[in-house]
């Protein structure tokens, strides 16, 4: 089981991480006028306020 949430976790991640070079390939094309985010960075943010993922899955389910 704990197997199987870590490979969620991961998958999740690796789509994250392609949607997110989609967002940043239009903005280099100049396509948005605000600047993204990057992941890692959000990652730990959210983290450092105590936001961890079980408490965000719960909210997005």
């Amino acid at each position: 089981m704990e197997r199987a949430k870590k490979s969620e976790h991961d998958e999740a991640s690796i789509f994250q991480q392609q949607i997110y070079f989609q967002f940043l390939k239009r903005e280099a094309q100049g396509t948005y006028n605000v600047e993204l985010q990057d992941t890692d960075q959000r990652e730990t943010l959210l983290t450092l306020y105590g936001i961890l993922d079980e408490i965000i899955s719960s909210r997005t389910k």
